[in-house]
């Protein structure tokens, strides 16, 4: 199906950089995340990034945010809203606190839900009509 091939980029890119917050933070503790600018920059933007494309999933698929809204996408559009309008005063700890917690409960959520997408895009197509 179109839609869910759609969607599907869309949730590898939010998983993607989930995975690179995961990567760069990997092994680090408060002080030095927000010591190391380099990182937090990186870690912004990955966040950034997440909820850009959660953006458009809530445009785009209302149906299935709303089906899915334990993975809070307006929180993840509300991130992204205030970092692209006030980048300068990000609170770093809340940005360590989503590190932390959201990005890995999230990160198992969105690959559940591909691997879903996957098994009924097979199914879909394993499916014969004559």
């Amino acid at each position: 199906m179109k839609m869910q091939k759609e969607l599907s980029v869309y949730l590898k890119q939010i998983l993607q950089a989930a995975q690179y917050i995961r990567l760069y933070t990997d092994k680090m503790d408060y002080g030095q995340f927000s010591a190391d600018t380099k990182t937090v920059q990186a870690v912004v933007f990955n966040l950034f990034l997440i909820g850009e494309n959660a953006t458009h999933i809530l445009k785009s698929y209302p149906e299935f945010a709303e089906e899915t809204k334990y993975l809070n996408w307006i929180g993840m559009r509300g991130m992204r809203n205030r970092i692209a309008h006030g980048y300068f005063e990000m609170n770093l700890s809340v940005v360590w606190e989503t590190v932390l917690n959201a990005i890995p409960v999230m990160s198992a959520d969105i690959l559940n839900l591909l691997e879903q997408l996957s098994i009924d895009e097979e199914h879909d197509n394993s499916c014969h009509h004559f």
